[in-house]
């Protein structure tokens, strides 16, 4: 149904007579049979009874039909207004609609005071309706300080709510000129009086609604105008477009804008200029017809290519780097033909605004306590003329405090306050300087510059030289772009300009609290314009600092998570019965209260609240609950732990750690009756050693010893044998197939969570694991914390080496909680541990059960994730914890496999600032990588001691 806006209209005629009729006539009727005496006394008691029911009977069925035909009046009038068959007293609605079209016509009858800037006319077709006119309309279509529609062809409908205008006996065929002109009466039939200035604009362009809103303020509306980028077609169309030495016209694509006046005096001539069409190109044809008509040509500006910004990379335009001058200082940006980039960029300048605004804030905070610290120096000296002799102690300490002032003058000291304390402070309120950081007495305290030319040379860091990353080039790209704009911000009335050439070198800082501190040695070119002219290269120095702001953050509700309707394609099929039964009575019981709220001039109700309505409506997990008063955070965290976190875990031999994670998930889940199940799948062969029984004093399978610790701890609890399972498989290990057995054991509307058994959780990981993993929507993959060798990093570099040493045993840290750059690192590229929903994994086709042994399987099914709709939530969780064991690397695993399996060992070692003291402290160290690059006849062993050798020279390899 299309959006209209009405005049409020007066039912009083309407619903109260109709509703009296038949009960008022039948109450007359009884008065008239009761005036004869004899009559009233005959009748029995039967029928007094049987009357008085039909008297209620009638005045029931008389409210239903007056109730019935208020609604069939109101009815009524909405067609007619969609229909146009009645219009507003201000006679502006759609003339140009076609009732026969089903078209969606959304006529803006009242506009704010602050929205009558301009309407935008967005051309498009009904291929891109529901991606490009969607995207616009999401982005920024409704920033702008007035309105837009989209134009298509006769008969357009779409999938999501825009205001889409179908314009009868236009196609979407090119050339558009028949769509273009029908546009501009469109506008002119419905909004001249109501908007200053109109603009039609393609629908892949982004217009930037603040710089547009200063840009049309700037100008005056009541003139005839037709402002835009000026062309006279290519080089291929030159002299063919019949326009005359003195004619261009706007090119449509970045957007053409004209004045009230100008429409005004067009639009009558529209039929002509329609009959009259000299070239293919609808801007070529409004700026002819314009022309001729308003007697002005479009803007003859350098600017304006600029302002309105074309990009001539075509498909390629605006999908690399976004932080370019153009781009900043335009009002529209074309092209955008790949729709899915109208939210990069959106999101890029939402960006830059944000850095706008942090630095307004930082410079007024500034200025606020420059103004204070002046208020306070005067009412110091005013306390000092009126102090007498007898305070002078009084007197010292305000002088003191002055003469700290006075050597840090940018800062106000209270009295008794630490000095540290107050330069943290007022970190914020000191005006940008190299000079404002404190210099710290211990050497440790001390915040260094490093040096870079092409590249950097730190002592922070463990390789004192390395390339400039990605990031450090974006940030001297954006701090050279002020500096230009900063010098030459006069450049036309000093007449000269001065260019960018090159950085020679420079020296950055990095301090937490302050920011980033830059001195660059920069090679400008120096060009003089007026006068004596000449172009010279010069060098200066710049000093920067990119300061810091408050933290800045939103919090959400935790009930934000978990409210998410199911769509009706997603909807389990074992509930499809009764999924139907509830869309249908939710569907007329909706419909029953908009019809209800309709006839009392009230709004409709919402989806959002009908579903307090209808709890029987299927959410995103199915729970039934009584009803509590209580904090909605706190109630809908009870709703988070609710959901049933299903493990999968798959397994082949060691015993003894499966037992340590069995211990963790006993005290995790099993103590605190949380609700959680665990699947175990078991991969067993002839060849899997047996285990010693303590109990029996026998030798039994492993699948044995894990059947009677379960139901020890079935016993123990008192739990059912679904919450602790096994399942043995009878092949090679292969996680990618345990994986998928595990996950069939599970229903589709079931949340799994995919461990390995030398992971340690906590009870608050199995919260965030609820919270962060939403059907249908969302997947969440932890960054696990992987824990170093315990062991000295002298011999596990010796054991990494050692091929033959596979039964080697580590250390086990007693806290596994301590987390620091000594005790272990955040796994970035592991993606083993993944909490999702069985439904979704279907989706994007599960695990590769091809992949065998260790390793790839993670990879593979994270890229089916990316490559999907669903959205990754990725984050390091402190609650996921790899306990360090010795990695041993297969040898009929694949080349790629090898690989990944190497540099987990080698990242688990140490850090890489123990491992560099181990070069400048242990002699021995340097022994045992000469002792493992001998020469071997196994290949095994060669490629582990190549490794090992590679480790030994600093190079770290990582998946």
């Amino acid at each position: 149904m299309p959006n209209f806006s009405f005049t409020k209209r007066n039912d009083s005629d309407n619903s109260p007579n109709s509703q009296n009729v038949l009960p008022f006539s039948n109450e007359v009727q009884f008065e008239k049979m009761s005036t004869s005496k004899v009559f009233y006394k005959k009748k029995s008691l039967t029928e007094k009874s049987s009357l008085t029911i039909q008297t209620i009977l009638f005045i029931l069925v008389g409210v239903f039909a007056g109730f019935f035909l208020a609604s069939l009046l109101r009815k009524s009038l909405l067609n007619c207004k969609t229909s146009g068959c009645c219009s507003d007293d201000d006679g502006t609605n759609a003339r140009f609609f076609d009732s026969s079209q089903n078209s969606q016509i959304k006529i803006y009858n009242h506009i704010e005071p602050t929205k009558n800037l301009v309407f935008i006319g967005v051309m498009t077709a009904q291929k891109f309706l529901d991606t490009r006119a969607k995207t616009v309309f999401t982005t920024w279509g409704s920033k702008i300080p007035g309105k837009m529609s989209f134009f298509s062809r006769s008969g357009s409908t779409s999938l999501y709510d825009i205001p889409l205008v179908s314009l009868p006996g236009v196609d979407d065929a090119y050339p558009p000129q028949k769509k273009s002109f029908m546009m501009l009466k469109f506008m002119h039939d419905n909004y001249l009086d109501k908007f200053e200035w109109f603009m039609r604009v393609d629908d892949d362009v982004y217009i930037k609604p603040d710089n547009l809103e200063l840009f049309l303020r700037s100008l005056n509306s009541s003139k005839p105008q037709f402002i835009g980028q000026a062309g006279l077609g290519n080089k291929d169309e030159f002299g063919l477009l019949s326009l005359d030495y003195d004619e261009n016209f706007c090119m449509g694509g970045p957007g053409m804008i004209m004045s009230r006046e100008t429409l005004k005096r067009v639009v009558p001539h529209i039929s002509y200029c329609i009959k009259n069409l000299y070239s293919t190109h609808e801007d070529v044809e409004i700026g002819r017809c314009i022309r001729k008509f308003v007697n002005i040509t479009c803007t003859w500006s350098y600017e304006m290519q600029h302002i309105f910004h074309h990009n001539a990379s075509g498909n390629d335009a605006y999908t690399k780097e976004l932080l370019s001058k153009e781009v900043l200082r335009a009002v529209s940006l074309h092209p955008i033909k790949r729709y899915e980039y109208q939210y990069r960029l959106h999101n890029f300048l939402n960006y830059r605004k944000i850095v706008d605004l942090r630095q307004r804030y930082l410079e007024l905070k500034r200025e606020v306590f420059k103004l204070k610290k002046e208020l306070i120096n005067i009412e110091k000296e005013n306390n000092l003329n009126t102090k007498t002799s007898s305070t002078t102690t009084t007197t010292t300490t305000t002088l003191d405090n002055i003469e700290i002032e006075s050597e840090f003058d940018n800062l106000i000291f209270n009295r008794n306050d630490n000095l540290s304390d107050d330069l943290i402070s007022n970190r914020f309120n000191i005006p940008s300087s190299l000079s404002s950081v404190p210099d710290p007495k211990l050497r440790s305290d001390r915040y260094d510059f490093d040096f870079f030319t092409r590249s950097l040379f730190s002592s922070s860091y463990i390789s004192p030289k390395r390339g400039l990353e990605g990031f450090w080039k974006k940030a001297l790209a954006e701090n050279i772009r002020q500096i230009m704009d900063e010098i030459n911000l006069n450049s036309i009335e000093r007449g000269r300009l001065i260019d960018f050439k090159d950085i020679l070198y420079g020296y950055t800082r990095h301090h937490p609290l302050y920011g980033l501190d830059f001195v660059l040695d920069i090679l400008l070119i120096y060009r003089k314009y007026e006068g004596r002219k000449m172009t010279v290269p010069v060098r200066r120095h710049a000093y920067l600092r990119n300061s810091y702001t408050k933290l800045m953050f939103r919090e959400d509700n935790l009930e934000s998570s978990i409210y998410f309707e199911l769509p009706n394609k997603y909807r389990p099929v074992q509930n499809q019965t009764q999924a139907e039964l509830n869309q249908e009575n939710k569907s007329f019981f909706r419909s029953f209260l908009n019809f209800f709220q309709q006839v009392f001039n009230q709004s409709s109700i919402t989806n959002s609240n009908f579903d307090t309505l209808n709890k029987n409506y299927t959410k995103i997990f199915d729970t039934n609950i009584e009803k509590v008063n209580m904090d909605r955070d706190l109630f809908a965290k009870n709703l988070i732990q609710l959901k049933t976190i299903n493990f999968v875990l798959p397994l082949t031999g060691r015993w003894e750690i499966f037992n340590r994670f069995m211990l963790n998930y006993e005290q995790v889940c099993l103590q605190t009756k949380d609700n959680s199940k665990l699947v175990v799948v078991l991969f067993e062969t002839k060849e899997t050693k047996l285990i010693y029984d303590e109990e029996s004093g026998h030798l039994l399978k492993q699948s044995e010893m894990i059947n009677k610790l379960f139901d020890r701890l079935r016993k123990r609890y008192q739990i059912s044998e679904d919450r602790l399972k096994l399942i043995i498989e009878e092949a090679k290990f292969s996680r990618s197939i345990g994986c998928e057995l595990g996950a069939a054991s599970f229903s589709q509307r079931d949340l799994i969570f995919f461990i390995d058994v030398d992971i340690y959780f906590t009870r608050d990981f199995l919260f965030r694991a609820r919270l962060n993993t939403i059907e249908f929507k969302q997947v969440y993959y932890p960054i696990v914390f992987s824990e170093y060798d315990p062991d000295d990093p002298l011999e596990a570099i010796k054991i990494l080496s050692d091929s033959t040493n596979g039964n080697s045993t580590a250390k086990i840290r007693d806290d596994h909680l301590n987390l620091n750059m000594d005790t272990g690192y955040w796994r970035q590229f592991g993606f083993g541990i993944v909490a999702v929903y069985n439904s979704d994994l279907r989706r994007v086709g599960g695990f590769d059960v091809r992949i065998v042994g260790w390793g790839k399987e993670d990879v593979d099914l994270y890229e089916k994730f990316v490559k999907s709709n669903l959205t990754i939530f990725r984050s390091i969780d402190p609650g996921l914890i790899h306990v360090f064991h010795k990695i041993e690397c297969d040898p009929a695993l694949a080349e790629e496999q090898m690989i990944m399996c190497l540099g987990s060992k080698s990242t688990s070692i140490a850090s890489q600032q123990n491992l560099a003291n181990l070069i400048f402290e242990k002699k021995a160290y340097m022994n045992v990588s000469k002792l493992e690059n001998k020469p071997s006849t196994n290949s095994t062993v060669k490629s582990n001691d190549i490794f090992a050798a590679k480790v030994n020279q600093g190079i770290n390899i990582k998946a």
